[in-house]
């Protein structure tokens, strides 16, 4: 368990002494549990497992006391068990990993050169490990924006926490930091978690685009201009004003809550019979992706910066639409996050759509299951990478899906 404290002596502090104690709880908590309490949806969380899991890139960003650690830290057993991941603190240890393999490395402050030891030192020291994932618990000093650029160009995965509560601010600040635009692209995902009325949730999840991806997306986005450069975002998914949270991917056969179980009739590794970035009614560009027909109806905002739903359209998840004869609506993607997994993995898009749905699955079982164990969760997801098939069959013999 890590205390955090800070003191503000009368020296500098008018009315001081002030303290600040935070105390990081000793149990990290589960996905599962952030569903119950209304910050995450279903669907988010199998989307960062699958970035967990294939060694992406992925940057919770908020305010001080918004939940960036407990977000980041919730999802750590998705990290492969045979995985080493491997974690860079400044100061003071937050990251939890149920992996045997993991390693914790932390800064240390000291007068003595030959005893200090730096962001600088660990990110060499980290190199020689060999990281499968590296973990950069707070990514706020000019040094720890260096060690985040230069992880970057090393092409490992990557895990990290900085401030920043929106995507304006997010580019500023790196940039600012001295990190050309251009990084930012190596970004497979970022979350802006909230604190708002003492209630913690995903306020909202973007992700980086190049500009032809740009041009081929729908629904909210934009582009902002820093250092010479042009940096284009896209919104992945968004909480609304009424508490519901909007993902940028939809299809009728998306598992539910009342209907959420481990078993699937999908076969596993097989693709679905119907898919977002193929199929009758839907445009396709070159890179399998899907785009409305209607794509003419998009408007662009009156500073050409944003664009959101089409003209007449209401605002919908995943911008999904009914069929010409009213019936089952198509599926339909505005994001571009399962290219990037299927980049990274060298497979076809298609592929990584369905293996979404099995782990959206996965997660609507762990739900209704109430698994809010940290190491039982690590240990469910172990067995699945070791032999999907056979943990799901020994599920059904057990009568739990």
């Amino acid at each position: 368990m890590t205390i955090r404290c800070a003191v503000a002596l009368p020296v500098i502090s008018e009315d001081g002494p002030h303290v600040s104690i935070r105390k990081q709880a000793p149990e990290a908590m589960t996905p599962v549990e952030l569903i119950e309490a209304g910050s995450i949806a279903p669907e988010l969380v199998a989307l960062l497992w699958q970035l967990y899991e294939h060694r992406c890139v992925v940057l919770f960003s908020g305010p001080t006391g918004a939940g960036k650690t407990t977000l980041m830290n919730a999802h750590m057993p998705f990290v492969r068990f045979e995985d080493r991941p491997i974690s860079i603190d400044e100061g003071s240890r937050e990251v939890r990993m149920p992996h045997e393999t993991g390693v914790s490395l932390t800064t240390r402050d000291h007068e003595d050169d030959y005893k200090r030891v730096t962001m600088a030192d660990l990110m060499t020291e980290c190199n020689y490990l060999n990281p499968d994932l590296e973990v950069i618990a707070e990514i706020n000093t000019p040094a720890s924006f260096e060690t985040f650029g230069e992880t970057l160009n090393t092409g490992h995965g990557l895990v990290g926490t900085t401030h920043a509560e929106d995507v304006q601010k997010l580019v500023n600040r790196v940039v600012e930091q001295g990190l050309p635009p251009y990084l930012l692209r190596e970004i497979d995902l970022v979350v802006f978690p909230k604190h708002v009325d003492g209630e913690r949730y995903v306020g909202e999840v973007i992700e980086f685009l190049g500009a032809e991806e740009y041009e081929a997306v729908g629904g909210v986005c934009g582009a902002i201009e820093k250092g010479g450069s042009t940096v284009y975002w896209n919104r992945v998914a968004h909480r609304d004003p009424t508490g519901t949270f909007q993902f940028n991917y939809d299809h009728p056969a998306l598992p539910v809550e009342e209907g959420g179980g481990a078993e699937g009739d999908d076969p596993i590794g097989e693709r679905l019979e119907i898919s977002a970035f193929a199929g009758p009614g839907a445009g396709e560009d070159s890179d399998g992706m899907t785009t409305l027909s209607e794509n003419a109806g998009w408007e662009d905002s009156a500073d050409g910066s944003d664009r959101d739903t089409p003209a007449g359209e209401p605002d919908r998840p995943g911008g999904s639409v009914a069929g010409a004869d009213g019936g089952q609506r198509r599926p339909t993607c505005t994001m571009r996050a399962f290219h990037r997994i299927a980049e990274r993995t060298d497979r076809p898009v298609q592929a990584v759509e369905a293996e979404f749905h099995r782990k959206l699955r996965y997660v609507r079982y762990l739900e209704r299951e109430g698994l809010e164990d940290f190491e039982a969760l690590f240990s469910f997801v172990a067995d699945l990478e070791t032999n999907e098939a056979a943990t799901v069959e020994r599920l059904r013999r057990r009568g739990e899906p």
